[in-house]
C-alpha cells in the first residue's frame, strides 16, 4: 500500500494477499499455523449460519488497477495470515 501512496497513483485500487480461498480454507489454515487441530474447524453452508448479510458465493478480488498500473501483486495469503499468526502467537 505503501508503494501505491508513493507512486502517487491516484484511483480505486483493491489490494488483498495473491491467491484465493474459502472462508472454510482460511479459517483452517489459520488454525494449523496457530498449533491448532484445524480438523475441529468444521465448515457449514451459508444458510445454516443466520448470517444477515447476503454474502456472494465467491468474491476474490482481481486486482486489475494494481496490474495495470505496473504494480507486483502482494505474496500470496498463506504466507501473509503464517506471519501473523506467528506474530500474534509471540504477543501473547
Amino acid at each position: 500500500m505503501m508503494e501505491l501512496i508513493e507512486a502517487r497513483r491516484y484511483g480505486i485500487f483493491h489490494v488483498a494477499n495473491a491467491g484465493q480461498c474459502s472462508r472454510f480454507e482460511l479459517e483452517r489454515r489459520a488454525a494449523q499455523f496457530a498449533g491448532l487441530d484445524s480438523s475441529l474447524v468444521i465448515g457449514r453452508p451459508l444458510s445454516e449460519m443466520g448470517n444477515r448479510a447476503k454474502r456472494l458465493n465467491y468474491s476474490a478480488m482481481e486486482m486489475r488497477a494494481l496490474k495495470q498500473n505496473g504494480f507486483v501483486a502482494p505474496r500470496p495469503w498463506e504466507e501473509a495470515l503464517e506471519e501473523y499468526i506467528r506474530a500474534w502467537r509471540e504477543k501473547q
